[in-house]
């Protein structure tokens, strides 16, 4: 049985990282650094470090022996090896996605820049590759789609499970965008995309492919108990597509587990409909930036502004909780001083303090009490107080509102004798912030 610590330990993924094309077949021991360097970079950054620059990692060897139930020596033998092939033939991984512009894109990331094995202390320390980092953080880690047990890799023993299993992962959330009712999964590929996803480490033909890469990633599937998904199909007559005498693809049909003590992790973060919180009830940064702008931060020249807000892009736990205690602050401070206030600076001077020790929900229910002007929808989920009231309307245009045009300022003027704090010192003006209306 797992501990209560190690039930509680996630590795975050998304569609588009998913599908990524790895430029060579990995090792087993390769694919457990890779994972656990990833796991590390999402615990640093969720801790509130900043991630703007160089990130390095350590892994301890001792406690990796533990996750995967083998011998610790044996396994820092094995890892010796394992950093002399990663050094001669270094790990990097290419995503195709659209970028904001429209443009079709492809990255290419380098996984790793440095590793250092301290084989007195038994620890690497493996520094991130600073593109690697940026995806990891801007794409993977502030919006992710699925998330996985790490020991569900860790105590495998195909090579090939990680990167079948992200490729299959990323086309189930394709498949549920494109055909949420059909249940099973169905997931058809060729061969030639499969084997793209899943490289071979030596040439072999499409008979040897089927047994020595995806029948035993598919068994690891179907067997092991950290396992989220079941192949409904796992026999190659099955599963296999031929045109004529010739392979030419697999399908396969999928379902989800149920969820069991050990096999503890939903693999979808979200709930259909949802999508106002993300993990450790953190907003979408799309909208933590619309708030900053909102607040005024980074001053009055919009593109100095944005760049400055697009800093903090790597600190979301930070800002996120920054942000909530702002708010708290800012309606008592308009309780004691006449003076419009630097909304902006005040944010910039509670973030400076470092990450909040309240929980986030503390944090929300404070505002959801104390400054309710700003208890909009996602802060209410945060604060798990989804019907606490009074909150901001959800428009998509931008108007002046003022008492005529806007019930909320209407009743909340009728029931607490004035209107809202900074609504009575900024001339009645909201501020656009994507689809919710703050001041």
């Amino acid at each position: 049985m797992k501990s209560k610590e190690s039930q509680q330990i996630i590795l975050l993924s998304d569609s588009v990282y998913a599908l990524s094309v790895p430029n060579r077949a990995a090792s087993n021991l390769e694919n457990n650094l890779k994972v656990m360097a990833r796991y590390q970079i999402q615990q640093y950054l969720l801790s509130g470090n900043d991630c703007s620059g160089p990130v390095t990692v350590s892994i301890d060897i001792k406690k990796l022996a533990e996750a995967k139930g083998v011998n610790w020596r044996t396994l820092n033998r094995n890892i010796s090896r394992a950093i002399d092939s990663l050094i001669r033939f270094p790990l990097s991984e290419t995503v195709s996605y659209i970028n904001d512009k429209g443009e079709h894109i492809e990255d290419s990331l380098l996984v790793l820049d440095r590793i250092r094995n301290n084989k007195t202390s038994h620890v690497i320390e493996v520094q991130i590759g600073r593109s690697y980092t940026e995806y990891l953080v801007n794409k993977l880690i502030n919006n992710p789609e699925f998330q996985t047990d790490p020991h569900f890799y860790l105590t495998s023993s195909s090579q090939y499970l990680l990167p079948f299993m992200q490729w299959l992962t990323g086309r189930i959330a394709i498949e549920r965008r494109e055909n949420p009712d059909r249940y099973p999964y169905e997931i058809y590929a060729s061969l030639a995309e499969i084997q793209k996803a899943v490289p071979s480490n030596t040439r072999m033909s499409t008979t040897d492919y089927r047994k020595k890469v995806i029948t035993p990633a598919i068994a690891e599937i179907n067997s092991n108990d950290y396992s989220q998904l079941s192949i409904l199909n796992p026999d190659h007559k099955d599963f296999t597509r031929k045109n004529g005498n010739t392979v030419c693809g697999y399908h396969f049909r999928i379902a989800l587990r149920e969820r069991t003590e050990i096999n503890n992790v939903p693999l979808f973060i979200n709930k259909e409909g949802e999508g106002l919180l993300g993990l450790n009830r953190i907003p979408p940064w799309d909208y933590l930036a619309a708030k900053l702008r909102a607040l005024g931060y980074g001053g009055d020249n919009e593109k100095a502004s944005l760049k400055r807000i697009e800093a903090l892009r790597g600190n979301a736990m930070r800002v996120w909780k920054a942000l909530l205690y702002t708010w708290v602050q800012l309606e008592t401070l308009y309780e004691k001083e006449d003076k419009v206030l630097d909304r902006g600076r005040c944010f910039q001077t509670i973030y400076n303090k470092g990450v909040l020790p309240q929980p986030i929900n503390e944090l929300a229910r404070m505002v959801c009490f104390k400054a309710p002007f700003y208890a909009d929808n996602t802060v209410r989920a945060a604060a798990e107080m989804p019907n606490m009231g009074p909150s901001l309307p959800e428009v998509h245009c931008v108007l002046e509102q003022i008492e005529d045009n806007n019930a909320f300022l209407r009743d909340y003027k009728e029931k607490y004798g004035h209107l809202p704090g900074r609504m009575a010192k900024a001339n009645n003006k909201y501020v656009d912030a994507g689809n919710h209306k703050v001041l």
